[in-house]
């Protein structure tokens, strides 16, 4: 895969992401499945491009069209822009489909709000080719994308058949290709165990003076205010923005909780990260701060209308919902489908035996709430970047 590079990283060139998880409890029951499907991805790719093409006229055709295309441009930061997950998958790809595709991919590119906003700013202007083919982004950002009519509507079920509809993005515009779980994660050095908050007005207490940080764009904040309400949870943003407890911002670096720059961070939007970094020695973990945390995120692929590969983009996105494309996905970025992939589908069922079932921050869900997810959150960002 052939690299640009993109000023705005918000990558972390030190995160373990490639570590083999091993131990008991949690990180076994979470990981066990998902390192076993990796391992068998390569028993379950075809023999031949011709097997992949099967009898699924609608697929062949992309196939086709794909190969004639050959380039897909990638722009993206973070665990979406992470070099070694692209590399993987055109290589599975190539060998999958016989395409022969050149990914060109970025070296830490813009964020996803970031890469959202070129992209609404570019439909906006009739630019084309987009800025990138294909777009990985969570619920908020697809919808945005989504509403402004900015992404190609898909009947994906012409190439995944037994797709749900709860898989499929509005208007057909993606399909779920993974979810991260939302908690608040913390160093073990220096927030010991008698001190980790078990609520989120626990974090006001002065004890946490100059320790916390959080994203600059509100990450997890919008969530919780569905579970605490928004009067009980900007009390808390600006008490510890007043108080001193909210120390600065960062944008997924969990190395700078790992090397102790900050004890606590509100919110991480992927527990599994955490057990990564805990599975290689760092002294971190994680609270769901007794229950009161209880969201999850949804991550979708979409091709944007503008792609100057939508067949490649396309068939991407779709070779991203088989067991091996998942497989692949869960490895790099520690997200899977709920339906299509093995480690969050077992996780749910450990959280449902708890009688803590987690929301799935659905379209729906963001719809039905825009004083939360617009108004609110507008509130909430400007206290964490005064």
């Amino acid at each position: 895969m052939k690299q640009r590079t993109e000023s705005g990283c918000s990558g972390c060139p030190g995160d373990p992401r490639a570590v083999n998880v091993r131990g008991s409890g949690f990180r076994r029951e979470l990981f066990a499945a998902a390192t076993l499907l990796a391992a068998l991805a390569v028993f379950l790719l075809p023999a031949s491009p011709a097997f992949a093409q099967g009898s699924n006229t609608a697929l062949a055709e992309v196939i086709e069209a794909a190969k004639a295309e050959k380039q897909l441009t990638m722009l993206q930061g973070g665990r979406y822009g992470n070099t070694e997950l692209w590399e993987e998958l055109e290589a599975a790809m190539n060998a999958k489909y016989g395409v022969q595709m050149d990914l060109q991919g970025t070296a830490g590119g813009p964020n996803m709000s970031q890469v959202t906003s070129r992209l609404l700013q570019e439909h906006k202007q009739g630019r084309s080719p987009a800025s990138t083919d294909i777009m990985i982004a969570s619920g908020r950002n697809q919808l945005k994308l989504a509403s402004a009519g900015a992404l190609m509507e898909v009947d994906w079920r012409k190439y995944i058949p037994d797709l749900r509809d709860d898989e499929i993005g509005t208007d057909g515009s993606g399909v779920l290709v993974g979810m991260g779980v939302i908690v608040a994660a913390y160093n073990t050095d220096v927030i010991k165990p008698k001190d980790v908050p078990q609520s989120l007005e626990e974090v006001t207490d002065p004890k946490f003076k100059g320790l916390i940080a959080a994203t600059t764009y509100g990450s997890g904040w919008p969530q919780i205010t569905l579970n605490l309400g928004a009067e009980k949870v900007q009390k808390v943003l600006e008490t510890i923005a007043a108080n001193g407890n909210l120390a600065g911002n960062i944008n997924g670096d969990l190395q700078r909780i790992a090397s102790g720059e900050f004890g606590l961070y509100l919110f991480q939007g992927n527990l599994v990260e955490v057990e990564k970094y805990k599975a290689k020695g760092a002294p971190m973990d994680w609270t769901d701060l007794g229950g009161e945390i209880n969201a999850a995120f949804l991550a979708y692929v979409s091709v944007p209308k503008a792609s100057r590969s939508p067949n490649l983009a396309l068939l991407t996105s779709v070779f991203l919902m088989t067991p091996e494309g998942q497989a692949i996905f869960f490895e790099h970025t520690e997200r899977d489908s709920h339906y299509r992939g093995t480690a969050m589908k077992n996780y749910l069922a450990q959280r449902k035996a708890t009688g803590k079932p987690l929301m799935l921050e659905t379209a729906d869900i963001i719809k039905n709430n825009p004083q939360v997810y617009r108004t609110q959150n507008a509130k909430y960002r400007k206290l964490l970047n005064r």
